[in-house]
């Protein structure tokens, strides 16, 4: 029990998760250089440095938009993707930025999120 969570071992083959004892909210232990998506669809990239994300040792921090949305394609489940396009619906004066991050980490990225922004704006 660390800063009221606690730690779940995970089942073969999934990732460590830990759960807030309060809110029953679930985080996502993701290790670095681990490969995010599923075995038939396995990312480009594997997950970077804790440092890429804003983490900080002895310290919890929420992930920065580009984070998220690079480990949110690299996940790729449907519930990535409808996060993904209501994090485009709600961050339009962003979506640049977050471009140009991607050109840094693949450029399936870069496609698939100008797919999802179309995708954003016809819904």
């Amino acid at each position: 029990d660390a800063c009221g969570f606690v730690f779940f071992d995970p089942p073969t083959g999934r990732w460590p998760k830990l759960q807030h004892r309060e809110t029953g909210i679930e985080v996502d232990i993701l290790p670095e250089f681990g490969i995010p998506g599923t075995p038939t669809s396995p990312a480009p990239v594997p997950i970077g440095h804790p440092s890429r994300y804003r983490a900080e040792v002895s310290s919890l921090r929420y992930i920065n938009l580009n984070g998220l949305i690079e480990l949110k394609l690299g996940a790729g489940r449907a519930k990535d993707i409808a996060d993904l396009v209501e994090l485009i619906q709600r961050n339009p004066q962003r979506l640049e930025e977050v471009q140009e991050y991607l050109t840094t980490i693949h450029p399936n990225y870069v496609r698939h999120f100008q797919d999802l922004i179309l995708q954003a704006q016809q819904e």
